[in-house]
């Protein structure tokens, strides 16, 4: 669906990627996490086709539709009404079971219940704008979502139901995030980030990964470390393997 090659990005001599190969497949989980800093958001931006890298290719599939949750809202007209905001992209969605699923349906699935369907966007909450930017991209039918740190701006309800929702979603979901039980629910391959370049893969919950390496740092890199892991767990469950720098001419 989404090949990245070869890519090479970096910021005022700050690398973010350092050849990184990646070859993203139909209905895959992952989770990009990592130290503050690293370039998580915009290794995300770059997967997406939104971030010019220095070298390399960034090849999106015909048949991909993509969403993309950023942290910067894009402006919500105030003057429409909840569900006319939504209805303006589609009037239902077809879930994974073939059944369609309405956009009243799915207001109150999120948590917006028929008495609100109505309200004027101007008198909502901040929390409530971005739920409902959040819908507008699921009612797009993407198979492709990208979620960048959406546990920052969404509360507990919102993220509950965002993780069952994702757990039924036929489609690839990727997520930058560092919370480590909402990428347990919406994750099992990991792209760890420990700056310079250098990024970690691991098939697993983060929660697995954390047990195994710790918290991500700059420095923990599992290129770095020595194996503690038993010689059968290591085989079920094989280290990460980062991305080598390039060798200097």
């Amino acid at each position: 669906m989404i090949n990245v090659e070869h890519a090479d990005l970096a910021f005022d001599g700050r690398v973010i990627l350092n050849d990184f190969n990646e070859l993203i497949q139909a209905n895959e989980r992952i989770g990009i996490t990592g130290p503050n800093g690293t370039g998580k958001s915009t290794l995300l931006n770059v997967i997406a086709g939104r971030q010019k890298l220095d070298s390399g290719i960034v090849e999106i599939g015909e048949t991909v539709k993509m969403a993309f949750y950023t942290q910067q809202t894009e402006p919500i007209p105030e003057d429409k009404r909840v569900i006319e905001y939504l209805s303006d992209v589609a009037e239902a969605i077809v879930d994974q079971d073939g059944n369609r699923v309405s956009v009243s349906d799915l207001l109150e699935q999120f948590l917006f219940p028929s008495m609100m369907h109505g309200t004027l966007i101007r008198k909502l909450s901040g929390g409530e704008k971005r739920r409902l930017y959040l819908l507008k991209l699921l009612m797009q039918a993407p198979n492709v979502l990208l979620l960048d740190e959406p546990t920052n701006d969404l509360d507990i309800s919102t993220l509950t139901v965002l993780e069952d929702y994702l757990q039924k979603f036929v489609g690839t979901v990727i997520t930058v995030s560092h919370d480590r039980y909402f990428l347990d629910k919406v994750a099992d391959k990991l792209l760890i980030l420990h700056g310079g370049g250098e990024i970690s893969r691991y098939n697993g919950l983060f929660s697995d990964y954390l047990k195994q390496y710790g918290a991500p740092t700059l420095e923990n890199a599992p290129s770095r470390q020595k194996a503690e892991t038993p010689q059968k767990e290591a085989k079920a469950n094989p280290a990460p393997e980062a991305d080598k720098p390039k060798k200097k001419n």
